[in-house]
């Protein structure tokens, strides 16, 4: 028998944590931009993220992916409760607290650069 819970909670850890990867490494750079320009410009050049140079405009983008990635795994994870919740188990968003763009210092930051 396959523990459904775990199953579905490993994959979507897993997915999750490669988008929150690509997530701060991307708002990393607009924070540097943001305190240094010049550093932040090159920091972007060189990581291949020019877009982040403009710290104002790529907080704005990042403030947006942060909302969409949000909504979509609450998303998710209703329809995973309602549909199986009751016989595998339910679960929460982010149990283990670890996601940045759901929450955390730097989406804090990148939405206050973004004056989200």
């Amino acid at each position: 028998s396959v523990d459904m819970r775990g199953w579905f909670a490993s994959v979507l850890t897993k997915e999750t944590k490669k988008l929150d990867a690509c997530w701060v490494a991307a708002a990393r750079t607009v924070l540097l931009a943001a305190r240094s320009p010049r550093a932040g410009r090159i920091n972007a050049k060189l990581c291949g993220r020019s877009w982040c140079a403009d710290s104002t405009g790529a907080a704005c983008m990042l403030a947006g992916w942060a909302n969409l990635a949000c909504t979509a795994l609450r998303k998710i994870i209703k329809k995973y409760n309602k549909q199986c919740g009751a016989m595998h188990g339910k679960f929460d968003v982010d149990e283990d607290g670890t996601l940045h763009f759901h929450h955390g210092r730097i989406r804090q930051e990148i939405l206050a650069l973004a004056q989200w």
